[in-house]
């Protein structure tokens, strides 16, 4: 039978009487449709008591569609709650790391990971990573650092691969298998936890409420425990509510046999976070799980709606978002008086997983130790400063880089970490202190005619390339397309150690970053954040301007966007000053009659293009406020006053207006508001 020697590497564990071995992790290198025999042939040998699930690629070749024991996913979030003996990754299209952990995170003891991707040599020039979804539009990638890595960690790990050519199937390892306790509990961790929840529950007043976070990395068995505690409460007659991002997250939880008939009668309910139920009905307890992956906004509502709640989350993952949760979230709810409990103890595999080792060290980036911090004070002027690219750090300053990214409650992904190696539009300013990365700054190179022939479009809102996100939004808001062949360093993120900042060390990077700019021609220098009164005020004691302030806020935030821009040439001064004066306008709107003659040209685009259907009402900005009052528009027009009234908001509630119009849904109040618009243009320029 093809391929019966991988087949018996694969499946010979399963047959030893004493089946305590680590997983493993098999690469399969080759032309695409050979993998793809490959892994058909041989899923085809396995076992039939064996499941497996299958990232990347649509159901295999002549696969049985009945046969519910392989799962074809398309993505990630398809893999929630699943466990499984066999996890294949296809890299043929693309590659995402968080893709990789999220499969490896369902694979259970003596299980395999298999990679199937281009032939080794051929991987870091293949379209899959030379063609990302996340490249920049006038830029290209001919070869992917981050890939080379990649690969040359499987070499340094000497994992398993197969090829046309040759293998090397290494050796089974043995496991100590997971110390005896007492059902249902897996483990010393579940059992003392849960008994801690008992005593604190018994313990609560209103006064002193049951706020707990439960945290570990993957595969702790953190969902299990809850669901082994909430059916104690349950039995006593509680009513509990369930929330998640995805509903199959919390299937360990609720997909006990025991549970079900709680989730017939209504004591025990999963609710999606946006559920007003969650907000209105009185549970007893609330269980959120991942609540990492929760925007904060939405978070802290829902849990200033329950007295009593407990938070499940993966601190160390493929989201990304765990050690941003644990700066903004965990430790200010510890402050309030929640309780923070950890299960460090795998589940799903053995200790000392050579599988989740390989993957943490590759793909994540582990915790500084102490060594890698600074121990003496810092003297400005002993500091040094460099301009690169993610792919000239070494191991160490990457790993530095990116725990300083982390720390400064940036969400980074494992996903994030592949483009900054391999995105050609970044730099990276590194800030050094005695050899070490204090600090750390990226940039995104933005215009310098890469949007060439685009300019009209994205001035008028019809088109949006990929990237280039300040400089398109310059445009947008003066619909200029002159700016888009100006030049700007837009400045994506900003870290320090928490321990050295306050000292000046970003405002000194900021310095430096504008001396290398000006050296080079760059026009101006740009940066969208997360608008609070301290962001705001650092960005403007560093000489930048604020030219816009969004009105909608972020989900995942819960603030609303600034812009800022700092102009270094002559073209670029004199575009900032018209963005500053015309973001002076949105905040303090005047007629039209009473604008300088440009501003009014201005508008005159903006709202042409949006009778055109390129430019939407968002977009629109004040000139529908300037021209509300006009004598000219809406004339003859029921509840003119309420309309205008409407109109000269900052934020148009649709609704309302709606009902002020008389006319129903959002596109045909819209399609209203581009009629007369179109009306009053058609007399003015008459």
């Amino acid at each position: 039978m093809a391929h019966s020697t991988l087949a018996h590497w694969l499946f010979s564990p399963y047959e030893s009487q004493n089946n305590h071995f680590h997983r493993r992790c098999l690469i399969i290198s080759g032309g695409e449709s050979w993998c793809s025999e490959v892994i058909d042939d041989v899923l085809k040998q396995r076992p039939k008591k064996l499941s497996a699930a299958l990232l990347g690629r649509n159901l295999l070749v002549n696969q049985n569609a009945s046969d519910k024991s392989v799962t074809s996913a398309k993505s990630r979030q398809h893999l929630l709650g699943q466990t499984v003996d066999i996890g294949v990754l296809f890299c043929f299209n693309e590659f995402r790391p968080s893709d990789l952990l999220a499969l490896a995170g369902t694979i259970q003891y003596h299980g395999t990971l298999i990679i199937v991707c281009p032939e080794l040599d051929q991987w870091t020039q293949h379209l899959s990573v030379t063609q990302p979804a996340y490249l920049t539009h006038g830029f290209n990638i001919s070869h992917s650092e981050y890939i080379a890595r990649f690969i040359s960690s499987l070499e340094q790990y000497h994992l398993g691969h197969y090829t046309q050519k040759d293998h090397f199937f290494p050796t089974y390892k043995q496991a100590k298998p997971h110390a005896t306790v007492s059902p249902p509990f897996r483990s010393k961790d579940q059992l003392e936890v849960f008994a801690k929840w008992n005593h604190e529950w018994q313990l609560k007043e209103k006064s002193n409420p049951f706020n707990a976070i439960v945290t570990g990395a993957r595969g702790r068995g953190k969902s299990t425990l809850i669901g082994i505690w909430i059916e104690s409460l349950l039995a006593d007659g509680l009513t509990i509510a369930v929330t998640s991002s995805h509903v199959d997250s919390i299937s360990p939880i609720v997909d006990r046999d025991s549970l079900k008939p709680y989730m017939t009668n209504g004591k025990l309910a999963w609710l999606a976070t946006d559920n007003p139920t969650l907000c209105s009905a009185n549970y007893d307890l609330l269980v959120v799980d991942e609540a990492a992956s929760i925007p904060v906004p939405t978070l802290l509502r829902l849990l200033g709606h329950h007295t009593h709640w407990l938070l499940s989350t993966t601190m160390f993952g493929y989201e990304g978002s765990g050690q941003g949760f644990y700066h903004r979230m965990l430790f200010p709810l510890i402050e309030k008086g929640a309780h923070h409990y950890q299960v460090n103890t795998p589940l799903r595999w053995y200790e000392n997983d050579p599988v989740e080792q390989w993957l943490n060290d590759t793909l994540l980036f582990s915790p500084l130790t102490q060594e890698h911090l600074p121990s003496e004070n810092i003297d400005n002027e002993t500091l040094r400063y460099e301009i690169t690219q993610f792919a000239t750090l070494s191991e160490l300053e990457l790993q530095q880089v990116m725990k300083l990214l982390s720390l400064a409650h940036y969400q980074t992904t494992p996903d994030d970490m592949m483009r900054m190696i391999d995105a050609p539009d970044l730099l990276l300013c590194v800030q050094r202190n005695n050899e070490r990365i204090v600090g750390t700054t990226i940039v995104n190179i933005e215009g310098g005619g890469t949007l060439s022939g685009l300019e009209e479009r994205i001035a008028a809102g019809s088109r949006r390339p990929k990237g280039h996100l300040g400089i398109q939004r310059l445009a947008l808001l003066c619909a200029a397309t002159e700016l888009l062949q100006h030049t700007y360093w837009r400045i994506n993120r900003i870290a320090v150690l928490p321990e050295l900042q306050g000292n000046g060390l970003g405002s000194a990077m900021l310095s430096y970053i504008q001396e290398q700019a000006q050296s080079t021609g760059i026009d101006g220098l740009l940066s969208s954040f997360g608008s609070t009164p301290q962001l705001t005020h650092f960005w403007q004691q560093n000489q930048f301007e604020l030219v816009d302030k969004g009105i909608k806020t972020n989900k995942a935030s819960g603030q609303t966007s600034g812009l800022v821009i700092k102009a270094l040439s002559r073209r670029s001064k004199q575009c900032s000053e018209k963005l500053s004066y015309l973001y002076t306008l949105s905040q303090s709107p005047e007629d039209f009659a009473q604008l300088p003659s440009w501003v009014r040209a201005v508008y005159l685009a903006k709202l042409n293009q949006f009778c055109e259907g390129s430019r939407n009402l968002d977009n629109l900005g004040t000139a529908i406020q300037s021209i509300a009052n006009e004598e000219h528009f809406l004339v003859g027009v029921a509840n003119r006053a309420l309309i205008v009234k409407q109109l000269t908001q900052q934020s148009i509630n649709i609704s309302e207006l709606q009902q002020d119009t008389g006319v129903n849904g959002k596109k045909a109040v819209i399609a209203w508001l581009r009629q007369q618009v179109r009306k009053w243009l058609e007399i003015i320029e008459h």
